[in-house]
């Protein structure tokens, strides 16, 4: 049995792929770029557009190589990146952009089609910037997931593998998942109706619009993070594959026990880390061994 006073060191290569270090460089640039090359235009009234893009362009291949350099070199980047705090910190980052320069998605277009000629470089760069959020947002989540499986192909000894299976959430934990994701954004829609304080026409199609397109992501949310996921057992940690191939390591010392309900079985993590559940349901034919494993390495 491993103990909690025991610590389990993550295996990590000297030098990392090209392709992990790649999106760590454009995700970096994704989010840097944009602002700075804003900054500099605005402050030196620059008033040509190519030379804006292709300062932007310039400023981005630049931060997008150091950064793919830099993360080439270092090994415990993935270590890094396999945190649960940055898994959602990540791609919340990028959301930050998008809120910055969402004025400019209204403006510059708007200019565009009145005069373009007194269209301001500095919206052109802020609708980059924007397009730029949404990238850095994608690559964020795809960054952490890429960390995830080189971890768990770091610690996981395909010959040592003492048990497999595969099963979902029980549709009560998918309800109230649901129903929490759905709380938090209609919270954040109905503030950002009040703030902004939209008329009564523009609340009315804009907040269901909103509205619509918050739920649907909600839904999808809730679909993939419930989605039957194979699990395995090693004499390290439990490792968590999902039907898209990502893989998710979890030491053995980052959990605190094991629960045994009706319906599910719960592995119950460190500190705000959320519980590790699968239904019982799905694995009634091996319940009983799952269990005597389990019992193995957790108290």
């Amino acid at each position: 049995m491993i103990t909690s006073g025991e610590e389990v060191e993550c295996r990590t290569p000297e030098r990392l792929d090209a392709r992990l270090s790649v999106v760590a460089g454009v995700y970096v640039a994704a989010l840097v770029a944009p602002t700075l090359v804003f900054v500099l235009v605005e402050r030196l009234e620059v008033s040509n557009g190519a030379l804006a893009v292709g300062t932007l362009c310039t400023a981005g291949v630049a931060i997008a190589a150091a950064v793919a350099w830099r993360v080439t070199h270092l090994g415990r980047t993935i270590v890094w990146l396999d945190r649960q705090w940055l898994a959602w910190l990540l791609p919340l980052a990028g959301v930050v952009p998008m809120v910055t320069h969402a004025f400019s998605v209204i403006e510059y277009p708007a200019y565009l089609l009145v005069d373009p000629n007194a269209a301001p470089v500095t919206g052109l760069v802020g609708l980059l910037g924007f397009g730029c959020g949404i990238v850095a947002v994608v690559l964020g989540d795809v960054l952490v997931t890429m960390a995830r499986t080189r971890v768990a192909d770091a610690m996981v000894d395909e010959s040592a593998v003492d048990l497999e299976w595969t099963a979902g959430w029980t549709w009560v934990t998918q309800v109230r998942l649901l129903v929490g994701l759905v709380a938090v954004v209609g919270v954040l829609v109905a503030l950002a109706v009040v703030s902004l304080g939209w008329t009564e026409a523009v609340v009315s199609r804009g907040a269901l619009v909103a509205a619509t397109m918050a739920f649907v992501v909600v839904v999808l949310a809730t679909k993939a993070q419930a989605a039957p996921r194979t699990y395995r057992l090693t004499p390290e940690g439990l490792e968590q594959r999902r039907p898209n191939g990502a893989r998710l390591f979890t030491p053995w010392t980052a959990i605190d026990g094991v629960t045994v309900a009706d319906r599910s079985v719960v592995l119950h993590r460190r500190s705000i880390r959320p519980d590790i559940r699968f239904a019982r349901r799905d694995v009634r034919l091996d319940d009983e061994r799952i269990r005597t494993e389990l019992g193995q390495y957790l108290e």
